[in-house]
């Protein structure tokens, strides 16, 4: 079988960001689907279960990424080509703020013996990109590159 679900718990979109004083970093479970066969799928966090561990941060993130006309951070996978091992080149879209914008990069994917699989992958996203800019308050300048980070586990359908 060459399709799996995401289990939320055990899958995580993690947004690591720069500030002139320190890193901000916010996590979310992710959920999502894929499938090795066509290749395609999807993975999306909610904005609102995003945390960084400061309240305070939790809700300007909420604030900028306007939660409640746009619930989720989606991404969608159109393609698949093999690399090296279990590199793959990924090429689909990111979909933040109602602003999608084509992305190409690199995914770990490797099935367990178990019958499961881990996705893992990374890339660095400009947030000017999807019509945000960096906040900066008091003396606190935030940069505008965002690392995401991808860690999931896919069970397959019984």
């Amino acid at each position: 079988m060459t399709r799996y679900v995401l289990d939320p718990a055990r899958s995580e979109l993690r947004f690591e960001g720069r500030s002139s004083i320190h890193p901000i970093t916010a996590s979310a479970a992710a959920s999502g689907e894929l499938d090795l066969s066509e290749p395609s799928g999807w993975v999306e966090v909610s904005v609102g279960e995003l945390r960084t561990g400061n309240p305070l941060y939790d809700r300007e993130i909420r604030r900028r990424l306007e939660a409640r006309r746009h619930p989720t951070i989606r991404g969608r996978l159109d393609g698949l080509t093999a690399e090296d091992g279990d590199r793959f080149a990924a090429r689909g879209t990111v979909s933040l703020r109602g602003i999608e914008q084509e992305v190409t990069g690199s995914l770990a994917i490797r099935e367990d013996p178990d019958g499961s699989v881990t996705i893992t992958g990374e890339r660095t996203f400009d947030i000017r990109d999807f019509g945000l800019d960096p906040p900066s308050v008091l003396g606190l300048k935030v940069h505008p590159d965002v690392v995401v980070r991808l860690t999931s586990v896919g069970l397959a359908p019984t």
